[in-house]
């Protein structure tokens, strides 16, 4: 019986072996599907998570949420474990992996540990994009691409109007608005700085606003503050997966007869503020 289910495991793994072509597909791992669909812009993967013809899980992965756990059911099958996402810089490979156990009727468990799917991502593909509202209208967006991980692109916005858009680097990390940016009643004076801390090993890479803005019901304020923050690299889903200590679907959530979803904590950067009115 058991060198039985082994030969079954196998074909399934077989199924599955081959790199993503066109960045979707699907992968199948014992009882488990995984369909996913991998975009550039923004940088992530769509993945929804199948046992037999039942969708029981469907999330999304990217930097700044590279890991989801997962403990699922349906009928006598169930699953749980922990997916892990990780996007490189070509040539090298960008990877979705897993570590998870299938426990289907009375057949002893099955484990796996490797990956789902791998990809070459673009050099434009983004990995984290933070919006810092300065007024209701007013956003400064920050976009850190697979090829700049240590600068960034950086827009403002009006309206839904680009009225300035500049990219810091390492080596140009200071950039200075030539002239006022006018939309309306909304003004930013000439002269606003934007200053670049590339992320380290030790320590997120910042973006640093220095500005005078003023709209039609607020008077000419000075700004000065972070508006973005992003880590060199993110997480190491390895780790997580090793470390992380998932138990089989209880008994009160099989009553259920669908799933249960245990979402890996993430951290988010939230943009602190301060103003000065003049």
């Amino acid at each position: 019986m058991q060198c039985r289910l082994l030969a079954t495991a196998c074909v399934f793994l077989i199924s599955g072996l081959a790199t993503a072509e066109g960045v979707s597909g699907q992968r199948l791992i014992s009882a488990l599907s995984f369909n996913y669909s991998v975009t550039d812009s923004p940088g992530q993967a769509d993945v929804a998570i199948k046992l037999g013809s039942d969708e029981v899980d469907h999330f999304v992965l990217n930097s700044s949420k590279p890991l989801h756990a997962f403990a699922v059911e349906a009928g006598t099958t169930s699953a749980h474990g922990i997916l892990s996402y990780s996007i490189a810089a070509s040539p090298y490979l960008s990877h979705i992996d897993g570590s998870f156990t299938v426990m289907a009727g009375k057949s002893p468990p099955f484990s796996y540990k490797g990956s789902i799917v791998t990809w070459t991502a673009s050099d434009s593909a983004v990995l984290f994009q933070t919006d810092y509202n300065l007024t209701s209208s007013i956003i400064v967006r920050t976009l850190v691409r697979n090829n700049n991980r240590y600068g960034a692109d950086v827009a403002v916005i009006d309206a839904g109007q680009q009225i300035f858009s500049t990219t810091l680097l390492p080596s140009s990390s200071v950039a200075v608005t030539p002239s006022d940016l006018i939309i309306g009643s909304d003004k930013i004076n000439k002269g606003a700085q934007f200053s670049l801390t590339p992320p380290s090993a030790l320590a997120n890479g910042q973006l640093f606003l220095s500005c005078t803005f003023s709209s039609l019901t607020i008077p000419p304020t000075n700004f000065a503050a972070d508006v973005a923050s992003w880590p060199l690299e993110m997480q190491n889903a390895g780790d997580a997966t090793t470390s992380s200590q998932l138990s089989p679907v209880s008994g009160s959530a099989r009553n259920n007869r669908r799933l249960v979803r245990v979402h890996a904590v993430t951290q988010r950067y939230q943009s602190q503020r301060r103003h000065l009115t003049e």
